[in-house]
């Protein structure tokens, strides 16, 4: 896999998926992807963490009393994550979804010690609509 497999955007009628390894001001320079939401980067997350920052690394490090988790869970957010399992000996990569006050709630080491991988934000059409700039 390489980085750009986990740059990408795509809008449903439900849910706007953004990989996580873009970076904030990425996204904010991105014309494709929601105006509000990257007024929301702009404003909100750029003031918590440099520009530079990739979502993935955003999101690893969140911690519940964030003003970013409490925006993202107005958001109605949900992260998709990658855990390595163990089957007959391999180790595979199971994908699983969570809320973000769930992934924000487990630290970084045992995010670590797991080996989560934070693969995609699925960010609701009408958590992003009822949010107020």
């Amino acid at each position: 896999m390489s980085e750009q497999d986990f740059k990408y955007y795509l809008d449903s009628l439900t849910v706007i998926s953004i990989g996580a390894k873009y970076s904030y001001r990425e996204l904010i320079r991105e014309e494709n992807i929601s105006l509000k939401y990257r007024t929301i980067c702009r404003r909100c997350f750029t003031a918590e963490v440099d520009p530079e920052t990739t979502l993935e690394s955003h999101l690893y490090y969140m911690k519940p009393e964030d003003e970013s988790c409490d925006i993202y869970t107005r958001l109605k957010t949900k992260v998709i994550i990658l855990e390595p399992e163990l089957h007959g000996g391999h180790v595979r990569y199971a994908e699983k979804e969570m809320k973000i006050g769930e992934l924000a709630g487990i630290p970084a080491e045992e995010k670590e010690r797991r080996g989560i991988i934070i693969r995609e934000v699925r960010i609701s059409k009408m958590g992003l609509g009822s949010f107020a700039v």
